[in-house]
């Protein structure tokens, strides 16, 4: 069996605002066939994580929130710094995502003494002794939640080994902070239903081609030319185009 060498011509594109998922944290990956249920040819996901009540630690003349069952910080620089959970679902490529739901519990609400310590200003590789400047961005002066929303998802294509896959990824945000009324509202559960439809059959096999590009569908002209060069050479090439793996 040939192992297949693929290639991931990246660009913008959306798919109910879609991002690649690539993830920079530690991440939890369900498998798709785990705790599933069909209704035709819809199946589902359904998982609770529980959070516990946010601890606020001292850190000089702000704070720092903690939540157990986070494994990420939202860092936007000048924003505030606030726990969240990155829970990752491995799909077959071919896979459609009908939706995402996430319902939480009754949020409560926590006042603090001191504002929430902003990301940091990144620093330059050349100054990487010069202490982080620490600025407070423009939510510090509004009273809209940050983050404005309690739950977000996004959708990308990857590599699992040799595999291609397609990686769902939600974000889980158990607390939202209003600067302006230094008040944080939070939540300690929340329930995450993912509703999707398998591929009838593989979209992709490894072993019939030696190179594979996936790219967006408005790059393809463009790249053509190179895949008819590499399959005149001898090397069994295709290309797939995201509107392909994902319709």
């Amino acid at each position: 069996m040939k192992k297949i060498l693929s290639l991931l011509v990246i660009a913008s594109f959306l798919l109910s605002g879609a991002v690649l998922a690539s993830i920079n944290t530690p991440k939890t990956v369900t498998p798709a066939i785990e705790d599933t249920t069909s209704t035709a040819e819809i199946k589902t996901i359904e998982k609770t994580i529980h959070f516990s009540e946010p601890s606020v630690v001292e850190n000089g003349k702000y704070v720092i929130i903690k939540t157990d069952n986070s494994n990420n910080v939202l860092k936007n620089e000048e924003n505030p710094m606030i726990p969240y959970r990155v829970e990752t679902v491995e799909f077959p490529i071919g896979t459609k995502i009908v939706s995402v739901e996430v319902q939480h519990s009754e949020p409560k609400e926590m006042e603090l003494t001191k504002k929430i310590a902003p990301a940091p200003v990144a620093t330059a590789t050349n100054m990487q002794n010069s202490p982080a400047k620490v600025i407070e961005g423009k939510i510090y002066n509004s009273n809209e939640p940050y983050p404005q929303a309690w739950d977000k998802w996004n959708v990308g294509v990857g590599l699992d080994g040799y595999k291609h896959v397609i990686y769902l990824s939600v974000q889980l945000y158990p607390s939202q902070y209003n600067a302006g009324e230094n008040k944080l509202s939070y939540v300690t559960d929340m329930d995450v239903k993912i509703k999707y439809t398998p591929p009838s059959k593989p979209l992709l096999t490894n072993d019939v081609y030696d190179l594979l590009f996936v790219t967006p569908a408005q790059f393809s002209d463009a790249l053509q030319p190179l895949v008819d060069h590499k399959n005149s050479h001898g090397i069994s090439t295709m290309l797939v185009t995201l509107d392909e793996i994902y319709n």
